[in-house]
């Protein structure tokens, strides 16, 4: 029966269009390989920055792809019962992923995402019906009050049993995890022409028409339809945006991919620099963005998919790179989660000397990632396909002061 099996698959692959030396790879560790996914350990543990960039030095993309779905298949993000998954870890929760919580722009993204998703996608929306889910997330949504009456969570919102009953088999669960056949080319290659040359003179790089038309439709709609944007921020505190991943769902390949066509793009700019991490921040305008804050990362790439037409200030709304960067002694705390604070006598120190890059669609901004920076302000027009959508990757190992950490 299994030899049977084995036999069937094959023949469905062979039935499937494939691009590359992909269908062979997979033919060489089916046949010659001996099933080779038999032989791997379960993946029952998240894959950090480290394990991301090994992955990345080897050019082993199918094994990193497969570690980092096999372990979010195996997290309670998953939906259905929890018995026997791996819990949410505790990192997570802290930085806002939870599924006992939630805030009014969160609950604001994921209505307007399950509905977009739903008028693409007939069997998801068939599925939303059967269970009432946007019935439910309206109802809890409606619970909440306004953002002045929550000053003691600045702004976040506990699950009442109530709300427990109603979203609390679907809150920040994985509905929709759409992962796309990868595509041949990623970039417009013209457009890197002298990128290296400029990002060696320390100053931010921007490429504008940098995706090829079909990797901005497809990364563009891969963002819109993944629920996979768990994280939620006290929006008093830190503004108001929704925000996904890698090692908890944004792990589609086409993104991997995208990241490695941009190591070939920029070959001297991430020479011994590999991917280490990536995330995607979607911002809802009544609120502000990130504040001041730097990456740990030698090289900050930011992606920008949202069309022109959807920025209300074509000026503005992208982001605000200043000159300054954290002492060689510097702690987490005082280059990212409160560096706004920690970097006012750096900033002071320099008049706030800057460089402001405005929000386009298809523009790629590069730079140091230890330098601080912070999203401009930002007014984009109201609906789910307007907001303003910020796909970053970091490189490498950051450069705090004068050396590399």
């Amino acid at each position: 029966m299994m030899m049977l099996r084995r036999i069937a698959f094959l023949v469905a692959l062979v039935a499937i269009p494939t691009s590359g030396n992909r269908f062979a790879q997979l033919l060489e560790r089916l046949v010659g390989g001996g099933l080779e996914e038999k032989k791997r350990a379960p993946q029952v543990s998240p894959l950090t920055s480290d394990d991301v960039a090994h992955y990345f030095r080897t050019g082993d993309l199918d094994e990193l792809c497969w570690a980092l779905r096999d372990y979010f298949s195996r997290t309670s993000r998953q939906l259905g019962p929890v018995d026997g998954l791996l819990p949410l870890r505790e990192a997570l929760v802290a930085k806002g992923a939870g599924n006992t919580y939630a805030s009014a722009y969160k609950l604001d993204h994921d209505i307007e995402q399950l509905e977009y998703v739903a008028k693409r996608n007939a069997t998801v929306r068939a599925w939303l019906d059967e269970h009432d889910v946007l019935g439910r997330f309206r109802r809890v949504r409606a619970r909440i009050p306004p953002l002045e009456a929550l000053g003691r969570t600045r702004g976040l919102w506990g699950f009442r049993p109530d709300d427990v009953e109603d979203i609390g088999a679907y809150y920040n669960r994985a509905i929709h995890v759409p992962d796309p056949e990868p595509l041949g080319q990623y970039l417009q290659v013209m457009s890197f022409e002298g990128a290296d040359a400029n990002f060696a003179k320390g100053k931010p790089v921007v490429i504008d028409d940098a995706l090829t038309p079909a990797a901005l439709d497809q990364i563009r709609s891969l963002l819109l339809e993944s629920t996979v944007f768990y994280e939620t921020k006290m929006p008093e505190q830190f503004g108001g945006y929704v925000g996904a991943i890698v090692e908890d769902g944004l792990h589609a390949r086409a993104l991997l991919e995208l990241a490695s066509a941009l190591q070939r793009a920029m070959p001297e700019t991430f020479r011994d620099r590999p991917l280490a991490y990536l995330w995607c921040y979607k911002y809802d305008s009544d609120y502000g963005g990130i504040k001041v804050h730097a990456d740990e990362a030698a090289v900050n790439v930011n992606v920008w998919l949202t069309p022109d037409d959807a920025n209300l200030d074509p000026a503005g709304g992208g982001l605000v790179i200043y000159t300054a960067k954290p002492g060689a002694a510097a702690s987490a705390e005082e280059y990212n989660s409160r560096g706004d604070e920690f970097a006012r006598e750096l900033l002071e120190a320099t008049d706030y000397a800057n460089v402001t890059v405005p929000y386009k669609q298809n523009r790629i901004v590069i730079f140091d990632s230890a330098l601080y920076h912070k999203t401009d302000d930002f007014t984009f027009k109201p609906g789910y396909e307007n907001r303003r959508i910020n796909l970053t990757f970091l490189f490498g190992k950051m450069r705090r002061g004068d050396g590399e950490l």
